[in-house]
């Protein structure tokens, strides 16, 4: 047994049900968005944390391993002149073909529920 019930204006109802999922859609892409920036920022502190650690252990390796010399006056150095250090140009990396993410492939489902909307 199936029920039908007779709506008003199903176009417009229809729009309005279709803008809520684009909402929707892109509340959850911002909410995860926002959890991989911090998941990257958390790794990216740890990282740093590891990076000072070890560089605060070579700094006071440096200052113990370094010779007592006798305080005299500063002796004068002559000035060389350096040539300037000239790069080269690196060459160009070609472009690996790019695949879908899942990101990209939801940017373009809600490009297309646009469309459809502004069709209606």
């Amino acid at each position: 047994m199936s029920v039908h019930t007779r709506i008003d204006q199903p176009i417009t109802i229809r729009k309005d049900l279709l803008e809520c999922a684009i909402d929707c859609a892109e509340i959850l892409r911002s909410i995860e968005n926002v959890k991989k920036i911090h998941n990257e920022r958390e790794l990216e502190k740890k990282k740093l944390k590891v990076v000072m650690d070890k560089l605060r252990v070579l700094n006071s390796r440096f200052h113990k391993d370094l010779p007592q010399l006798p305080r005299e006056k500063p002796i004068k150095e002559e000035v060389v002149e350096l040539e300037p250090i000239r790069h080269e140009p690196k060459p160009k990396k070609q472009p690996k073909p790019r695949t879908m993410s899942p990101e990209e492939r939801a940017n373009r489902e809600l490009e297309a529920l646009r469309h459809k909307i502004e069709s209606l």
